[in-house]
C-alpha cells in the first residue's frame, strides 16, 4: 500500500470529526494532524511545538505497523509513562526540599530568614499538589490505555 492510500485510510479511520479551515479539512488525534487539501493527504506532528513538524521515521514506523489510531495511542502511552516517572521524581524532590526547609526553619532566628523559609515551604506544598494532580491524571490515562488494548 502506498503512502497516500495509507494516509487516506488513517484519515477515514480517525474517530475525530474533521475540522475545516479554508479549503483544508483536518483531524488532530493524540498530537498527529492529518489534513486533506484538494484531494492530497498530509500528516504532521503537533506534539512538541506550535509549528508542526514532519513525523519522525521512528513514529511513522509505529503508525505503519499498528495503524493510525492504535499507533498514536501507543506513542501517547509511551510519553505518558515517561511523564509519570518524571512526576514521581519531581514530587520526591519537592518533599525532600520541604523537609530541608522545615529543618532550617526550626533552627532559624532571623525574621527575614523565617519569612523566606515559610514562603519556600508554602511554594513546595503548592507545587506538590499540582504535580500530584498531573501524576494522577497521567496514571488514569495509562490505565485507560491498558483497558483499551489489553
Amino acid at each position: 500500500m502506498n503512502k497516500m492510500n495509507n494516509l487516506e485510510e488513517w484519515y477515514n479511520s480517525c474517530p475525530i470529526q474533521p475540522l475545516t479551515m479554508g479549503k483544508t479539512q483536518f483531524k488532530i488525534y493524540k498530537g498527529f494532524k492529518i489534513s486533506l487539501v484538494e484531494g492530497m493527504y498530509r500528516i504532521q506532528d503537533t506534539r512538541f511545538r506550535d509549528m508542526y513538524d514532519k513525523v519522525s521515521k521512528k513514529d511513522m514506523k509505529v503508525l505503519n505497523l499498528m495503524g493510525f489510531v492504535e499507533g498514536a495511542d501507543t506513542l501517547a502511552h509511551a510519553r505518558d509513562c515517561k511523564r509519570v516517572e518524571n512526576y514521581h521524581k519531581k514530587v520526591e524532590k519537592l518533599y525532600n526540599d520541604m523537609d530541608s526547609f522545615k529543618y532550617r526553619l526550626k533552627r532559624s532566628r532571623l525574621k527575614k530568614s523565617i519569612d523566606f523559609l515559610e514562603k519556600r515551604i508554602r511554594n513546595c506544598d503548592e507545587n506538590i499538589k499540582s504535580t500530584l494532580d498531573s501524576l494522577f491524571y497521567y496514571r488514569v490515562k495509562i490505565n485507560q490505555f491498558k483497558e483499551k488494548y489489553n
